[in-house]
């Protein structure tokens, strides 16, 4: 997860006070900094969509000016966001690189917090590649670091349930993830359904659909209410697959057209290939039409649209 720094206006107008003239005015931010924690901002917006592409570009820019002021704070947390980006991206040789500079940076700054997070989502993201003994290194150090603090126990947990199921262990994965939603508050909108996604995807992996709905259902109507496009993508595909493994097919070209739908908007090519032939199964077996949805994809991922949501 992303946590940027956020601008707030510190000014307090109250009408008719004659006594507010005498306080002192606070300073506002120097334009230069007003501009990297702006685009910081976007960066982040644009992540939480799911516009991987320009969410890096802001990243980017808040990086290089908060390097030109040698704002280290800044920069570490501006490189711990383009990693990710990268790795949503698939730019696993960058992501490393770069979450390996903020953790540089986080640890001059005596940073622990922002190490760890940078660690566990290093470990993750190796995870996901197959690079599974780094992984295993990166989250260790974090929990290591953590042993101070106690931080971060919802991400270091959800870390290595990721770990444990690329590492075959579906059982001590799930012990692990049962342990991160318990961790992890409703409140906590991105962690609460990204913990809820990863039990569900556990569960479908090991062909177990019928308990996977449940947690996925409830990724699903956390991401709607935080806007998280593609993570309402990713769950709506699981829950589709779900239910191709449970032979119901209407039900699952129905999940999987939606999905589609949100990839191709996002321009993600690589998911609407991966997603492509699962819903032609599925509406196939079903008698159902598939071609109508395909073709506004292909429209889409074409540039023809009239709301580009990633602009």
């Amino acid at each position: 997860m992303i946590y940027a720094k956020r601008l707030v206006l510190l000014s307090l107008f109250i009408f008719a006070c004659t006594a507010c003239a005498s306080r002192p005015v606070e300073e506002r931010l120097p334009r230069d900094q007003r501009l990297s924690i702006r685009h910081l901002n976007k960066g982040t917006r644009f992540y939480n969509k799911g516009c991987f592409t320009k969410a890096a570009r802001h990243f980017q820019e808040a990086h290089e000016r908060f390097s030109a002021a040698d704002n280290l704070q800044g920069t570490a947390d501006s490189l711990n966001s383009l990693a990710n980006a990268y790795y949503r991206l698939n730019d696993m040789q960058s992501a490393e690189l770069v979450y390996d500079e903020a953790i540089e940076l986080y640890g001059l700054l005596d940073n622990s917090v922002g190490q760890i997070r940078a660690l566990a989502n290093k470990s993750v993201a190796l995870a996901s590649a197959g690079e599974l003994l780094d992984a295993e290194a990166a989250l260790k150090n974090a929990d290591m670091l953590a042993q101070q603090n106690g931080a971060l126990v919802s991400l270091r947990l959800k870390a290595r349930g990721i770990l444990k199921l690329k590492q075959n262990d579906p059982d001590g994965s799930k012990k692990l993830l049962s342990k991160a939603i318990r961790a992890t508050p409703p409140s906590d909108a991105k962690q609460y359904a990204s913990a809820q996604y990863t039990m569900g995807y556990l569960l479908l992996s090991t062909r177990q659909p019928k308990k996977a709905i449940p947690y996925l259902n409830r990724a699903l109507t956390a991401d709607r209410a935080a806007g998280d496009y593609f993570s309402i993508g990713q769950d709506l595909e699981a829950l589709g697959d779900c239910h191709a493994q449970l032979e119901q097919h209407a039900l699952a070209a129905t999940e999987l057209k939606r999905s589609i739908k949100i990839y191709g908007l996002l321009n993600n090519i690589v998911k609407v290939q991966e997603v492509s032939p699962k819903l032609v199964k599925s509406a196939s077996i079903a008698g159902t039409e598939s071609q109508t949805t395909l073709n506004w994809v292909a429209r889409w991922l074409a540039g023809q649209w009239e709301a580009n949501i990633c602009r």
